[in-house]
C-alpha cells in the first residue's frame, strides 16, 4: 500500500535499492517511535497508580528517559502547589533531579489556586496608603541660643497600613529608583513609614501589591496611585496665619498658586469673612432679642399664674424656716 502510494503520488521508483532502504528506515523509525510513546504512556500510567506520593516519586525516578521522567512528575506539581507553607512546598518538590525540582518550584511559585487568589486579594485591598505633614528641626539647629533655633524643615511621612507577611509592596516614585517593602519594614505600630523631605514639587507615587507567600508569583493583586503634595512656602506668611484654612494658605497643596495675585485674592477673602462675621453677629443679636421678647410676652400673658407661683414659694419658705427655728 505504501509502495503504491509513493509510486503514484510522489513519483519515486520503488525499484531503486536506495529508495527501498530509505523506506525501510522510515518504517522502522515510525514503529520505534510508536513503541516508545506507548511505553511512555504505560510507564506514566503505572506510576500514577502507586498509592503514596513517595512511591509515585520513586516510580517516576526509575524512568531513564529525562523527558518522560519529567512528564511523570508533572501531576505532583499541582499537589505541591496546593500545600500550605513554603517549606512544605519545597519538600514536596524534592525529587532528586535538579531539572525536575526547578520545574516543580517554578510551577508552585506561579500557580494561583482560587483559595489563594481570594485570600491574597482580600489582604491586598486592605492595604491603605496615606501621607501626614511633619515638621523637623534640622540637625545642628537644636541650640536654643542659636539664631537658627526656630528653623524647621517641612516634609511628609508616607504611611502604608495593613501589609501582611504574605504580600510585598513595590514602590515607584516619579523620580528615583523603584524599591520594595514588606511586613519586616513595619514599625512597632504595624505601619511602614517612608519619609519624604523633597517636597518642593507635586509628585506621584505608585504602589503595586504582589504576593510574597510562595504562590501567585508575579501576579499583581492591586495598584495604588497617590498624588504627593508640595510644601506651600506662602503658608508661613503672617497674612496666612489668620486664615490657615484658605486654600492658598494650606501647608501642603496639590495645585499651583498664582503668587502675583496671592495678596489681592487673600485680601478679598478676608474682607468676605469679615462681612459674613458682621452679618452673623447681627443675626445672633436679633435672635437674642427675639427670645427676650417672647419671654416677656409669655410672662405678661400668664402674670397671675406667675404671681401665684411666687406667693406659694414664699409661703412654703416661711413655713420651713419657722419649723427649723422651733426645732433649734
Amino acid at each position: 500500500m505504501i509502495k503504491l502510494y509513493i509510486e503514484n503520488k510522489v513519483g519515486v521508483n520503488m525499484k531503486n535499492k536506495y529508495t527501498k532502504l530509505l523506506l525501510l528506515f522510515c518504517s522502522i523509525f515510525m514503529f520505534w517511535t510508536f513503541v516508545q510513546a506507548e511505553d511512555t504512556v504505560n510507564n506514566i500510567a503505572k506510576c500514577s497508580k502507586e498509592g503514596t506520593d513517595a512511591s509515585k516519586k520513586a516510580c517516576c525516578a526509575r524512568i531513564p528517559n529525562e523527558s518522560e521522567r519529567n512528564k511523570c512528575f508533572e501531576p505532583l506539581y499541582k499537589k505541591c502547589a496546593n500545600l500550605t507553607g513554603k517549606e512544605e512546598k519545597n519538600n514536596c518538590c524534592a525529587t532528586g533531579f535538579a531539572d525536575t525540582e526547578t520545574a516543580c518550584k517554578t510551577y508552585v511559585r506561579t500557580y494561583c489556586s482560587n483559595a489563594d487568589s481570594v485570600r491574597l486579594s482580600k489582604e491586598a485591598y486592605a492595604v491603605d496608603v496615606k501621607y501626614e505633614p511633619i515638621e523637623l528641626k534640622p540637625e545642628g539647629y537644636d541650640d536654643p541660643n542659636s539664631q537658627y533655633y526656630s528653623t524647621l524643615v517641612y516634609g511628609l511621612d508616607i504611611k502604608i497600613y495593613n501589609v501582611t507577611p504574605d504580600i510585598v509592596v513595590t514602590v515607584t516614585p516619579s523620580r528615583g529608583k523603584t524599591y520594595s517593602v514588606s511586613s519586616t519594614d513595619r514599625n512597632e505600630s504595624g505601619v511602614i513609614v517612608l519619609r519624604d523631605l523633597d517636597v518642593a514639587e507635586i509628585k506621584t507615587m505608585r504602589f503595586v501589591v504582589t504576593s510574597a507567600d510562595g504562590s501567585c508569583e508575579d501576579k499583581t493583586l492591586r495598584t495604588i496611585n497617590l498624588t504627593i503634595p508640595k510644601y506651600n512656602q506662602l503658608s508661613n506668611r503672617e497674612s496666612c496665619m489668620e486664615v490657615p484654612s484658605y486654600y492658598q494658605c494650606r501647608s501642603f497643596v496639590t495645585y499651583d498658586i498664582d503668587k502675583t495675585n496671592f495678596l489681592r485674592e487673600l485680601n478679598a477673602y478676608t474682607e468676605k469673612l469679615a462681612k459674613q462675621g458682621i452679618k452673623k453677629d447681627a443675626k445672633e443679636s436679633e435672635s437674642k432679642k427675639g427670645i427676650l421678647k417672647k419671654t416677656i410676652k409669655t410672662v405678661s400673658n400668664n402674670k397671675w399664674l406667675v404671681v401665684g407661683t411666687i406667693i406659694a414659694i414664699g409661703v412654703l419658705a416661711t413655713i420651713l424656716i419657722a419649723k427649723k427655728r422651733r426645732e433649734d
